[in-house]
């Protein structure tokens, strides 16, 4: 396989472990999220680091995914606090939270990825409400990222990016952002 998702360190599980009996006082929920057979590692990139056309990314948690088996998906996140224990901050039941898993699967055949090994992380640019694939080549070389969730007309969904093209892609959409941080500042 040429793609490959990392394992949940030992304290994401348990932050995820303590913290699902107070999202939900379904214990078959809870239960079948705590066994989740899948952990993404999640990202982010602040618009700063972004317009820096850079990537300086900061680990910031990890998304936990399981199925009901109905085809109904069951997602819970845990972030690093700011003191840096982990703690489960959201579950869902949202569709869109397996997006990243989905699009891994449709890019694993293209050129750019076939024959080489990468392990996928899922980038997020908070500000934009952009959310990316990040694979890591193990051999070493460029980073190539792949957009899952974007406003922007500049990206196209499930397609593959080196990481300064992608960031120089996203200047445009960075900006606007930016100005209307300035706008809410200046108090318009």
């Amino acid at each position: 396989m040429a793609i490959t998702v990392p394992k949940p360190s030992e304290e994401a599980q348990r932050a995820l472990e303590a913290g699902a009996a107070l999202f939900t006082d379904d214990n078959l929920l809870a239960r079948r999220l705590t066994q989740a057979p899948v952990g993404l590692r999640l990202l982010t990139l602040t618009l700063d680091e972004a317009g820096a056309l850079r990537l300086g990314l900061q680990p910031a948690g990890w998304r936990f995914l399981a199925s009901d088996g109905k085809g109904n998906v069951i997602s819970g996140e845990v972030w690093a606090t700011q003191n840096g224990q982990m703690k489960l901050n959201s579950v869902s039941r949202d569709p869109a939270a397996v997006a990243p898993l989905q699009v891994a699967e449709q890019i694993e055949r293209l050129p750019d990825i076939q024959g080489r090994d990468f392990e996928l992380n899922v980038l997020r640019i908070p500000g934009v409400l952009l959310e990316a694939l990040l694979l890591k080549p193990k051999a070493g070389g460029d980073d190539l990222i792949v957009p899952v969730i974007t406003p922007s007309p500049e990206l196209r969904v499930s397609q593959v990016y080196g990481a300064n093209d992608f960031l120089s892609s996203i200047q445009s959409l960075v900006a606007r952002f930016r100005k209307l941080d300035d706008l809410e500042r200046a108090g318009h």
